[in-house]
């Protein structure tokens, strides 16, 4: 009797760890999701602004020829950037570096992820971080930037990140078995 006993208690303290060991790694897998995108928006958002930084208005007309991305420059060195995008003030898509758009311009600044279809990049389809930012000179906006860069470096350590996780809770459940 003792012993069935002493195996219910056990057996019961190694679900209740393991409950918690498990919520725990979900909590913290969760807030590591958000930080990295946090940090990934920030980079994107400094990059859009970089770019918006070198477009020219001269005498009522949009000059992208010293643009990164979508003028004469050639392509900065080890660039992650996917597409670059210019629209005008209403909404027109004028000029672009690597996919052209096919979904209309929403009027306001957003971070969003999309996925881009297969064959475009790779075999699979890619998750895309997306910025579309108003460019204004002199307080009169002047049209839209939209920047995309690939979501797979934030991807694949997410699942690195996981897989540890995994291998952790596995590791302290044996513990705790062994323990009780």
């Amino acid at each position: 009797m003792f012993i069935r006993s002493r195996r219910n208690l056990a057996g019961w303290f190694m679900l209740s760890m393991g409950s918690i060991l498990i919520v725990f790694a979900g909590v913290r897998y969760y807030l590591t999701a958000i930080e990295r995108l946090r940090n990934l928006d920030f980079l994107l958002y400094k990059k859009a602004q970089v770019v918006a930084a070198t477009v020219q208005y001269e005498r009522q007309q949009v000059n992208l020829s010293n643009v990164p991305y979508l003028g004469d420059l050639p392509l900065p060195p080890n660039s992650d950037v996917v597409y670059a995008r210019w629209y005008s003030q209403q909404g027109q898509l004028e000029q672009f570096f690597g996919v052209a758009s096919i979904v209309p311009l929403k009027d306001e600044s957003e971070f969003q992820t999309l996925t881009l279809e297969a064959g475009l990049f790779d075999s699979q389809p890619v998750l895309v971080r997306q910025i579309t930012l108003p460019v204004q000179y002199r307080g009169n906006q002047i049209g839209y930037l939209q920047i995309a860069i690939p979501l797979t470096q934030m991807q694949h350590d997410l699942e690195q990140d996981l897989l540890l996780s995994l291998v952790c809770i596995l590791v302290a459940l044996i513990v705790v078995a062994a323990t009780g």
